[in-house]
């Protein structure tokens, strides 16, 4: 049965089926208040809600929702774009982190290199004259002088010459020229003083076009005793070749030393027991000095031993200057010194059980007691010529001495530059001077070896973390 329009009801529009969102629901209190319908008639009124306290009308709830519910919510689109773009800028970063720890890395590798004890008891034979298949040696000459004052220990009368030294000068020929004992030297006051042994002067020779006067040096004393002769340094004519003015003037000489200690009357003195505590004194102070100067002279690829050391000890008379006297005393040391590998190759030949030749190194080999082995008949000319002036020496080496193995350090570096750890061990064989190794790459997570060898570093020991 068709409907009349009439029998149609429109239903009535009611504020509560407005839906409120969720997310305003969380920053809005909307309680209804509920409408006591007194009569029938209000059926059709519209329903009041309570908002803050406050009645507000249908029409204008939308108005009033939009009010007390408004808060400032994110962008969510831009929230979203940002966390889009922190992502690649944290992994830029990253990488960017990574590459530069990557470009300031290195590597520490810790070498434990093999190692034996070696029991020394060796002959050696060296040679001055260097061969490629014996053993030779080399000397170093050093000179060192040290000077103490004392005061005197006494007076005595007597008198002495006033000594010193000269250099005779033959600017005259091209031939040398005898002079005999008590040649008399003359100064320009008239002090006459005499040569104490015979010499011979060198002749003239020529250099760049000009003459060079030969010459020589000799003692002079005085001819009286007495402090007159005392005199500072000067020059001296030879009184025997006035006859010959052409002698007499190109033949002269001129003081090295100053002449001291004449004297007449009754002197000041020092005992001889005094002076010989000071001149002992003075060279253990030389000998120690000595010896750390021949150390620090040693070339780096050579090796001396405590014994391998001569020494020659010169003094003068003490000189009286002033109040107190003056004691010198000079020394020089004759060290023989040696090619270190020659010696340790020689000792690990006869001493290393299947010695296979690499390189060694032996830290305390020059502790080892150095013992010159001479000739039965003591006054053969081998004995009596200076050690260090001998064509061949022969020697004993007795002690104990720690063996390492070298490693060439230049090679190995090649080897390891761009190599993965996991081929360190194929690397690490090739070198069998090595016991066993320990490597740290800076930063941790890097596992090769840097392309630059200047990276890598080489320690000995142990890493501890």
């Amino acid at each position: 049965m068709h409907k009349k329009i009439q029998d149609i009801v429109i239903p009535k529009k009611s504020i509560r089926n407005i839906a409120i969102p969720e997310h305003k629901k969380t920053f809005l209190e909307i309680e209804p208040e509920p409408v006591q319908r007194k009569k029938e008639e209000d059926k059709d009124q519209p329903n009041i809600i309570k908002v803050h306290k406050e009645k507000i009308e249908k029409h204008d709830l939308e108005k009033e929702l939009k009010k007390h519910t408004s808060y400032k919510r994110p962008d969510i689109q831009k929230s979203k774009l940002k966390y889009l773009l922190l992502i690649p800028a944290t992994i830029l970063i990253f990488f960017i982190f990574y590459f530069l720890l990557g470009k300031f890395n290195e590597v520490i590798v810790y070498i434990n290199p093999r190692q034996e004890t070696v029991q020394i008891n060796n002959s050696f034979s060296a040679h001055s004259a260097p061969g490629s298949e014996v053993l030779s040696y080399n000397v170093v000459t050093i000179n060192e002088e040290m000077i103490e004052n004392v005061d005197p220990t006494g007076e005595k009368t007597g008198e002495s010459q006033s000594r010193g030294r000269v250099v005779i000068y033959n600017n005259y020929s091209k031939a040398s020229q005898r002079l005999v004992r008590n040649t008399r030297l003359e100064t320009q006051d008239g002090l006459i003083y005499k040569i104490i042994d015979s010499v011979t002067i060198p002749g003239k020779t020529v250099a760049n076009g000009k003459d060079v006067a030969g010459s020589i040096e000799v003692d002079a004393l005085a001819e009286s005793p007495g402090p007159d002769y005392n005199i500072g340094l000067a020059d001296f004519t030879i009184p025997g070749f006035k006859s010959d003015p052409e002698k007499y003037k190109n033949f002269y000489a001129r003081s090295k030393t100053k002449m001291t200690g004449g004297y007449s009357g009754l002197i000041k003195i020092v005992s001889d027991e005094k002076t010989t505590e000071v001149r002992n004194r003075l060279q253990t102070q030389l000998k120690d000095e000595l010896i750390k100067k021949v150390k620090s002279q040693t070339p780096e690829n050579f090796i001396t031993f405590n014994n391998a050391q001569f020494f020659e000890f010169a003094s003068d008379d003490p000189i009286l200057n002033g109040s107190t006297f003056t004691i010198k005393q000079s020394a020089t040391v004759y060290a023989l010194i040696f090619k270190k590998d020659d010696i340790m190759s020689i000792i690990a030949k006869s001493n290393i059980k299947n010695y296979d030749g690499l390189p060694i190194e032996m830290p305390d080999i020059q502790n080892a007691n150095f013992e010159l082995v001479t000739k039965q008949d003591k006054k053969s000319q081998e004995n009596l010529t200076p050690i260090w002036k001998r064509d061949v020496i022969d020697f004993t080496l007795k002690g104990k001495t720690e063996t390492l193995w070298k490693t060439d350090e230049d090679a190995f570096k090649k080897d390891l530059v761009g190599k993965n750890r996991s081929e360190l061990n194929s690397v690490v064989s090739k070198y069998k001077g090595i016991k066993n190794i320990q490597v740290v790459i800076k930063p941790f997570w890097l596992q090769t070896f840097p392309d630059d060898p200047q990276k890598i570093k080489f320690q000995g020991g142990t890493y501890n973390n």
